[in-house]
């Protein structure tokens, strides 16, 4: 098990065709912004598994580490967004 074309390297049993890039909606309200502290919105930046937006801090939290679609929800790896990014994923 684990060894075929579709192995993770960090986990052998996990194959990336097998993960569901959607988040669940019960985790998302749990997750927040570590740097201002408001609510994140998930939204499709033309990456994989798309991005958590913060609306208060304008910054765009990657999902994706290895293939696997996690948080990744560190201030020095989010993107600042321009005003014009910020009102297209604004509600």
């Amino acid at each position: 098990v684990g060894t075929g074309l579709y192995a993770h390297p960090l986990c052998p049993t996990l194959s990336p065709m097998a993960v569901d890039p959607t988040l669940d909606p019960t985790l998302l309200e749990l997750l927040r912004c570590p740097k201002s502290g408001g609510g994140l919105r998930h939204v499709d930046d033309g990456s994989e598994y798309g991005g958590l937006f913060c609306a208060d801090c304008a910054l765009l939290y990657p999902i994706g580490v290895a293939n696997i679609p996690i948080p990744v929800l560190l201030v020095e790896e989010a993107t600042r967004l321009s005003p014009k990014d910020v009102e297209r994923y604004a509600d």
